[in-house]
């Protein structure tokens, strides 16, 4: 698809968008998407895009996209994930990401989400692989895990997170993932291959670089 997000989630009064979630309707919950193929042709649109909601489960989906690796710091773009809440009152959380692929995009999962985990996941060919940001919304976002995950041929940082200060809570944990050509360049890159700009409790640990 390219005119509009290949997934988008409606409410309870099947309303998208910035009447998501008004007038007292519901959000979405308890979702399994499972062995799919989710492939978007347009610069403009996201993939999959996530409003509020919670326990939403990826298992053996492939994400992919028709863009080139490149270092773009554009959000507004074709990412394979996007998920921040309109209302940022509302929050998403409970995410899985479970043996899935990420492709050719221009930003892999952008979180502004709490409890969320990406296991067993393969990222390539894009700028920036799992971005968690504190600075582009007000809604919860902290405690997520990326684990035994590989990435390569990112333009910049693998895993960026970005919060408004040091003390900022997002619990951000890296684990046991293998990082291959990330950041620019193959053993010397120019953008760190995780970074961690400040926020609190976030760690990398068995990680291979």
């Amino acid at each position: 698809l390219g005119s509009a997000p290949v997934i988008q989630l409606k409410d309870s009064a099947n309303q998208v968008g910035a009447a998501y979630g008004t007038s007292n309707a519901a959000t979405a919950k308890f979702i399994t998407i499972e062995n799919l193929a989710i492939t978007g042709t347009s610069s403009l649109y996201n993939l999959v895009s996530l409003d509020s909601c919670n326990d939403v489960v990826f298992y053996r989906v492939n994400f992919q996209g028709s863009q080139a690796i490149s270092a773009s710091t554009s959000r507004d773009a074709q990412n394979a994930v996007y998920a921040k809440p309109t209302d940022p009152t509302k929050s998403i959380y409970n995410l899985r990401f479970v043996e899935c692929t990420f492709d050719s995009v221009t930003q892999g999962v952008i979180l502004n989400a709490y409890n969320v985990k990406i296991l067993s996941c393969d990222f390539t060919t894009m700028s920036r692989a799992v971005w968690v940001d504190t600075t582009y919304s007000a809604a919860k976002t902290e405690n997520i895990k990326i684990a035994n995950s590989t990435f390569d041929s990112i333009g910049r940082s693998a895993i960026y997170v970005n919060a408004a200060s040091a003390t900022t809570r997002t619990n951000v944990l890296s684990v046991g993932n293998f990082f291959g050509t990330v950041g620019g360049g193959d053993g010397s890159p120019t953008s760190p291959v995780v970074a961690f700009n400040n926020g609190s409790g976030n760690m990398s640990v068995n990680d291979v670089f």
